[in-house]
């Protein structure tokens, strides 16, 4: 755990030019190599805008050079609209269990339930959603 908090990457190296690095590693990483990490940090984010604008300054280069270069041009969605609005669909006709399953799907998680736990789980959707909007926690 010391190594995870204390572990150091760029020792004896500028603290501009290590500035500079972890912008531009963290800038690579939403441009071109992580789409969904592009979809949440990159263009349109206050995140993005004030990355690119600080390398822009070290760089001595213009705003618009740096983002250019940066622009995610295939950021990924964590889930399409269509798949929100099937489960939305499902959550307002009360099939509970359905709208479970499309969220599910979605996000790509796996559904290791027996069949019993599913069949469970859309009989006592309704209860369980009263029984957290009753502890103040349901929306």
């Amino acid at each position: 755990m010391d190594q995870l908090m204390e572990g150091k990457q760029m020792e004896g190296v500028a603290p501009l030019d290590q500035a500079r690095k972890a912008m531009v590693h963290v800038l690579r990483q939403s441009s071109r190599e992580n789409p969904l990490l592009g979809w949440f940090i990159n263009v349109g984010s206050q995140s993005f805008d004030l990355l690119t604008e600080a390398l822009a300054s070290i760089d001595g280069v213009t705003v618009r050079e740096v983002r250019e270069r940066f622009i995610c041009r295939n950021a990924e969605a964590p889930v399409s609209r269509d798949q929100v609005k099937r489960a939305l669909l499902a959550l307002m006709d009360g099939r509970y269990g359905h709208a479970a399953d499309e969220l599910r799907s979605a996000l790509g998680e796996e559904d290791d339930r027996t069949e019993q736990e599913k069949a469970d789980d859309y009989d006592t959707a309704p209860e369980r959603l009263e029984d957290l909007e009753g502890e103040g926690r349901g929306r």
